[in-house]
């Protein structure tokens, strides 16, 4: 078994003990964890909140590009699910005839210098600008896509080049040190502010200096009532909407083709992920009511090598799978293995607003017709 693989589940197995493990329930390691941890987020969202009281004061100057900036973020860290929203805004921005940047730190890449490109003109590869860019570009080649620690400088010389209409900050909500229009904020709606073993940016009193609330309600979780009466409690001026991933297709990663739903309802598959919420996977899978053997979990950007494509094989013929199965920023990372051995499909998912995607985009157009707010 590969090291970086962290259980081999069914995708609902791994639903429920992932679950059952965030509610403490019969684990030994759970309390001294929930310390540790409990005393760590303490230290990290205090620090959190008196850096965002330096800005709110003035203390720390913000500094404002010369373009419309809409900052998606979040509070707690992991897969809230911040760069399918992203996707989703690029894409409807540009449908409407935006000019359309996206700021972004690029993790775990190969190049540290900052980088500007359009995909329609680069012949960069993720492990150069990090998965998620590189995905961005690939989807929309008309997207100018900006890769920098500093991302205000960075932004600064993409006005320079491209004059964009609005700029889309990726995990921007704790990036005071750029301005934005709209803060727009992505809860995980299983575990909206954070459970005793997650990590939290900050605290969720921070959320009253959101515009936009999307509880991105991937697990099917049941009525949200309780944590939108919350939110509005918080935050009275808000937009809360609710989203969803909505099933688009399988494609073949050999030659991103579509792949008919027949033919994979036929196949005995084994699903591997490395994002930062498998859950999610995990449930799209369940719900598709695929022949899943198993559900290989990796660490979110996780760099696929040649021995974990060996061992995915290797596991995949023991199981008696006939096809891999991974997201769509897995199979970015997992192109270049031979596939002749065994096929791999990766499935495509759109964000889909289940309500508020109206009063969204009147905040949004809003913003795009107004002056700066300051």
């Amino acid at each position: 078994m590969a090291r970086s693989v962290s259980r081999w589940v069914k995708p609902l197995q791994l639903t429920k003990r992932i679950l059952k493990y965030r509610s403490g329930y019969r684990d030994l390691l759970f309390y001294p964890l929930s310390s540790i941890l409990g005393g760590l987020n303490f230290l990290y969202t205090s620090w959190g909140g008196v850096r965002r009281s330096f800005y709110q004061k003035d203390i720390l100057k913000s500094k404002r590009l010369d373009a419309k900036v809409i900052s998606v973020g979040n509070i707690v860290a992991g897969g809230t699910g911040k760069t399918p929203l992203v996707t989703y805004l690029a894409e409807r921005l540009i449908r409407r005839g935006y000019t359309v940047a996206v700021l972004t730190r690029g993790y775990r890449r190969i190049l540290k210098d900052q980088t500007i490109f359009k995909g329609e003109d680069s012949d960069l590869n993720w492990q150069q600008v990090g998965d998620e860019p590189f995905l961005l570009s690939r989807r929309f080649p008309e997207l100018i896509i900006g890769v920098s620690k500093d991302r205000y400088r960075c932004g600064e010389e993409i006005i320079s080049k491209f004059n964009p209409d609005v700029v889309i900050l990726d995990d921007g909500f704790q990036h005071h040190q750029l301005n934005r229009d709209l803060n727009l904020v992505v809860l995980d709606s299983a575990s909206p502010f954070g459970g005793r073993l997650q990590l939290k940016r900050e605290r969720k009193a921070s959320l009253r200096f959101a515009d936009i609330v999307a509880l991105n309600d991937t697990l099917g979780v049941g009525s949200l009532d309780p944590t939108i009466k919350e939110l509005k409690k918080l935050n009275p001026n808000a937009v809360v909407s609710v989203t969803a991933y909505r099933f688009s297709g399988i494609r073949n990663l050999d030659d991103n083709t579509p792949i008919p739903m027949e033919k994979v309802n036929a196949a005995d598959l084994l699903a591997f992920s490395g994002i930062g919420n498998p859950l999610s996977f995990g449930t799209t899978l369940s719900r598709l009511e695929l022949k899943v053997k198993e559900h290989v979990v990796f660490r979110d950007h996780h760099r696929f090598d040649s021995k974990d494509h060996r061992r995915l094989v290797n596991r995949a013929r023991q199981l008696g799978a006939t096809a891999l199965i991974t997201t769509e920023k897995d199979a970015v990372k997992f192109s270049g293995f031979d596939k002749s051995e065994m096929p791999v499909y990766y499935v495509t998912v759109e964000v889909e607003f289940l309500q508020g995607e109206a009063p969204l985009w009147e905040a949004i157009e809003k913003v795009m017709k107004n002056g700066n707010r300051e």
